[in-house]
């Protein structure tokens, strides 16, 4: 079983479509996860979900939510959480 934390990017392996996903919430077994590129709110069981977590690599291009370019120079994970 995987820990989820609040504010962690998720990604569905059986929806992908939805784009990647942040945890909005742990209550009991279940994992909230909001899908905002599809406007999707979906709830799973936290013992085995069809999720996997996002995970940058350095030297990574990416794209943030407001559109602006850069590259991955450093991952460090801090309480749970990947900071890039």
């Amino acid at each position: 079983m995987s820990e989820f934390i609040p504010g962690q990017r998720w990604q569905s392996t059986t929806e992908p479509e939805l784009g990647i996903g942040r945890v909005e919430a742990v209550e009991g077994r279940q994992v909230v996860i909001d899908f905002p590129a599809r406007g999707v709110v979906r709830r799973y069981a936290t013992a085995d979900p069809p999720l996997s977590r996002v995970q940058l690599s350095v030297g990574q291009p990416v794209r943030d939510e407001e559109g602006l370019s850069f590259t991955i120079e450093a991952v460090e994970e801090v309480d749970g959480l990947l900071v890039y």
